[in-house]
């Protein structure tokens, strides 16, 4: 069982006896656990400036891409989450969401040509789509990787 299993397993079981929230330890780490979703979305919104630092791997020099909101710790974080948050506003998410649907729309059709045809390819399919999206939302460019398989924006 690898520690996502086992930690899925707790959070089920943690769950189905309606506790608000849990602990538990890994190796010598604490972890805290909410459970209730109100108390997730007050610890995301409210109270995330005592819920700073994350005990998840990142490794900025190696790996830019693991040191997203999730794993970096301290002001690094803060200075993150300053620069994220008046993208992700309500007003903006509900700019956002035609977009991501009609990028969905434009997934399905894709998986269904595709799936007719064979193996599919999911990582690139993905690659695609999320380039799509973030195109879309972030810079208003309908590049269209997810359609045109000619065009490999994303393979540069």
């Amino acid at each position: 069982m690898s520690i996502g299993e086992w930690f899925a397993e707790f959070y089920v079981t943690m769950k189905a006896r309606k506790v608000k929230h849990a602990g538990c330890f890994i190796l010598i780490a604490p972890i805290y656990v909410p459970i209730d979703l109100d108390l997730l979305k007050r610890i995301m919104a409210t109270d995330f400036t005592h819920f700073i630092d994350h005990r998840i791997y990142f490794n900025e020099k190696d790996d830019p891409l693991s040191a997203h909101l999730f794993a970096l710790t301290g002001q690094k974080w803060r200075d993150l989450r300053v620069k994220l948050t008046p993208t992700f506003t309500s007003a903006n998410m509900k700019l956002m969401l035609p977009i991501v649907i009609k990028v969905s729309q434009e997934l399905i059709t894709i998986l269904n040509n595709d799936c007719q045809k064979g193996p599919v390819d999911v990582y690139d399919i993905c690659v695609r789509f999320t380039t799509d999206v973030i195109a879309n939302c972030a810079f208003g460019i309908n590049c269209g990787s997810l359609v045109d398989l000619i065009l490999h924006i994303h393979r540069t």
